[in-house]
C-alpha cells in the first residue's frame, strides 16, 4: 500500500467511484455506506 496526500475533492471523487461501483452483499439494489469521522 502506498501512502499519498489527497485533497478534499479528489477524496470525494474516489469515494463516490468506489460507492458506485459497490454491490449490495445481501442482494438489495442498494449497498448500504456508512460515514464516521471527527466531531466538528
Amino acid at each position: 500500500m502506498q501512502w499519498e496526500a489527497i485533497s478534499w475533492t479528489r477524496l470525494t471523487q474516489a469515494l463516490g467511484e468506489r460507492i458506485a461501483e459497490a454491490k449490495a452483499e445481501d442482494g438489495s439494489p442498494w449497498p448500504r455506506v456508512a460515514v464516521d469521522g471527527a466531531p466538528v
